[in-house]
């Protein structure tokens, strides 16, 4: 409170940042779970938005793990040829991506794959996106306050799902413990955790 007790407190939101990559790879697992994508190994070739890019048809364990060849046009959140990359919808990404070849595939970190599996969670639960929600934010981790994801502008087939979360200190917590909860009583949701940190490839960073 002597801190930061004038700007922060138990009711304040605070930004996720890249936490909420994270969160959508969560959300991912949810949404694997409850029968909407069939599993990490799925090919996402089924998404209109894709065609004709380089992510068409590729694994989503590849685009979990940023490593979908896609680093000579994107990182972090700056596209090739300087846009940001975290400010429009998906389909606005995916014209600027039209005709560009995969290249070898190597650990790229950057938003647009966060972007790509939320939206195409979105896609691919049609009118039970806010239900999936609820199912992991409400049932699952029993938030106390309100918590929400932005939202880009545009219609919902253009890809409007974004990344960025806002929530409680506490509310962070409980999605902490939740997750750690997956991992321990070996949920489905947990072996989803357990398969992607199997499957985790060389970042090629110190702590590799």
């Amino acid at each position: 409170k002597d801190k930061f007790g004038e700007f922060v407190n138990n009711t304040t939101k605070l930004r996720s940042n890249s936490m909420g990559k994270s969160l959508v790879s969560y959300v991912a697992g949810h949404a694997i779970c409850a029968g909407y994508i069939d599993s990490v190994e799925s090919k996402i070739d089924d998404w209109p938005l894709l065609k004709g890019t380089l992510y068409d048809g590729q694994k989503l364990i590849d685009i979990l793990n940023m490593n979908a060849g896609d680093q000579k046009y994107v990182y972090d959140s700056v596209l090739w040829d300087g846009e940001d990359a975290d400010s429009k919808n998906f389909a606005h990404y995916m014209k600027k991506m039209q005709g560009k070849k995969k290249s070898k595939s190597r650990y790229n970190y950057n938003v647009i794959l966060t972007s790509l599996i939320f939206n195409y969670i979105l896609f691919k639960s049609g009118d039970d996106f806010e239900k999936l929600l609820n199912d992991v934010f409400q049932k699952k981790v029993r938030i106390k306050d309100s918590v929400y994801f932005q939202k880009n502008r545009g219609s919902r087939n253009t890809g409007t799902a974004h990344n960025m979360f806002f929530a409680t200190r506490y509310d962070y917590l409980r999605l902490a413990k939740a997750i750690l909860d997956d991992w321990q009583n070996d949920t489905c949701v947990g072996k989803y955790l357990k398969t992607i940190y199997k499957n985790r490839i060389k970042k090629n960073m110190p702590s590799d």
